[in-house]
């Protein structure tokens, strides 16, 4: 076992997708037109780039604070919320997010 323990951490949740969530992933293409243009609004109540980002960076902090190094740390999330961190940490503008490898 190693000590090895899973923690559910609410940072890590989805993005909101406002008004598109819990329809097809039809709309999604267009909320992220809409990110390559503003990385701190999006219409139709979707949750911004830049917010998602302000709440993984809590998380990070958190764990940095709380975990003893050196320590291994795995992020287990959905994926834009992964690629935004991925953009994040190449110092890239987040609203490029969706132009990452993965």
């Amino acid at each position: 076992n190693q000590g090895l323990k899973p923690d559910i951490s609410p940072e890590l949740r989805e993005r909101n997708f406002g008004e598109l969530e819990l329809t097809s992933d039809a709309g999604y293409a267009s909320v992220w037109e809409e990110d390559k243009t503003s990385e701190h609004k999006n219409s139709r109540e979707v949750e911004p780039v830049a917010s998602v980002w302000a709440r993984i960076s809590v998380l990070l902090n958190k764990l940095e604070m709380a975990i003893p190094k050196p320590s291994v740390i795995i992020l287990v999330s959905h994926g834009d919320t992964l690629q935004i961190t991925q953009t994040a940490f190449a110092c890239e503008p987040l609203s490029q997010h969706r132009g990452q490898q993965h």
